[in-house]
């Protein structure tokens, strides 16, 4: 990447972090409580058939947990702070945070998202973690903070994004 491209684009991230950053400092995120979705069935993506693999192995790091009623249960840092009881669902393809933890740690807010349950199906209000009992879990920018990047460049926003996340992953010290 050309030093002008870098330091331009710098100057572009700073910008739009100062007005989300104002933003955000004037008040603490207004999450709200699930609401129902609009009208109609759920989009559903085709899924390939089921394939039997013999030869996996799981593995992992082993965690303290404890049962709580019928459900499994670990503490986890959220950004630092905490700890915080979390519920495991081996299941899940994404995690929640309760509303108190979020209004307490003032997670900023991501765009809203459609969570299909067992028994429901609404719309909530996604936050940004960055990291959970002290591992980095997050380092992508938001696409609308990309995108305004890249217009004040005059670059493709791919290439903004591709240019952001190694510079984050760089900075952290990341693979």
């Amino acid at each position: 990447m050309p030093r002008v491209f870098g330091t331009a684009f710098a100057l572009a991230l700073a910008a739009c972090a100062i007005v989300g950053v104002g933003a955000s400092a004037a008040q603490s995120p207004r999450i709200g409580k699930p609401r129902p979705p609009p009208p109609g069935p759920a989009p559903v993506m085709p899924l390939p058939p089921a394939q039997f693999d013999s030869n996996l192995v799981v593995g992992g790091q082993d965690i303290k947990a404890r049962l709580m009623e019928t459900r499994l249960g670990v503490s986890v840092m959220v950004n630092g702070r905490g700890p915080y009881r979390f519920v495991v669902d081996s299941g899940a393809d994404t995690s929640a945070v309760g509303l108190r933890i979020a209004r307490d740690l003032e997670l900023p807010l991501g765009k809203p998202a459609i969570l299909n349950g067992m028994t429901s199906r609404d719309i909530v209000d996604r936050v940004k973690v960055a990291s959970l009992d002290g591992q980095v879990v997050n380092v992508s920018p938001e696409y609308d903070d990309v995108a305004a990047a890249a217009a004040v460049l005059g670059r493709p926003v791919k290439a903004v994004l591709a240019a952001a996340t190694a510079a984050a992953h760089a900075d952290l010290g990341l693979g």
